[in-house]
């Protein structure tokens, strides 16, 4: 076999082999978990010096640090150690996601959803940052009052499946909500139920009669992110009741 041959084959299979790609970090060593691999990422996206010198800067300054803090308290959490490359790979993916939505300006609210799912997802043995990015870009997008008539609607839903109430569910689930908030947060029907269309955009919600405003019910994919992360305990923590 040629030389020429010989190297393209090796690049084959190191190509295939994730565990076989050279790793870059710190001093050529693998953060010890998924926190202090966060926090390597947040020094190498620091930014300008010279911005955050600025009145303005400081205030970019202080919001990232926020987000930081975020993002560090739910992954402080995670004892598991990132023995793997391709793991820390994953993992990088789905900080430096959450670090870009930071960087854009993203709420507070919608870091800290976001920060619950890398922690959930991190969680699981084989968490990919495909599926992170799937949920950012559905969360990061969300308005406050979205999430809380979202967040809302989900749980008088999930109420009612703990009950075993299947037969017009998504009906009840609706009314109830609307009971919750009208009009204690919003002023009528038409108003939580523009907030739902608007929000649909995302595909956690979704129409229950396709030809009128209301109801919308919950969908897969708002479960599959309940299941991860705890809205409601989001919106506590930010002291958004």
């Amino acid at each position: 076999m040629s030389i020429q041959m010989k190297t393209a084959q090796h690049r084959h299979d190191h190509e295939d082999d994730p565990e076989a790609k050279p790793h870059r970090f710190v001093n050529n060593k693998l953060p010890d978990g998924l926190a202090a691999l966060a926090r390597e990422l947040w020094v190498a996206s620091s930014g300008n010096a010279s911005l955050r010198s600025t009145a303005l800067g400081r205030v970019l300054s202080w919001r990232l640090e926020e987000a930081e803090d975020i993002l560090d308290s739910e992954l402080s959490q995670i004892k598991r150690r990132l023995s793997r490359v391709g793991e820390v790979e994953e993992a990088a993916g789905m900080v430096l996601r959450y670090i870009r939505a930071a960087q854009e300006g993203t709420s507070q609210i919608n870091l800290r959803i976001m920060a619950k799912v890398i922690r959930g997802l991190a969680a699981r043995s084989r968490a990919k940052a495909s599926d992170f990015l799937r949920y950012a870009d559905a969360v990061a997008s969300l308005t406050v009052e979205e999430i809380c008539v979202v967040t809302c609607l989900l749980e008088k839903t999930v109420e009612l499946d703990e009950l075993g109430i299947s037969k017009d569910r998504d009906n009840k689930a609706w009314s109830q909500m609307i009971d919750d908030l009208v009009p204690r947060m919003f002023t009528d029907q038409q108003h939580v139920a523009e907030i739902l269309l608007a929000a649909s955009r995302t595909g956690l919600v979704t129409k229950a009669a396709p030809f009128k405003l209301g109801p919308f019910c919950t969908t897969p994919f708002l479960h599959d992110l309940a299941e991860l992360a705890s809205l409601q305990r989001a919106i506590t923590e930010e002291g958004l009741e």
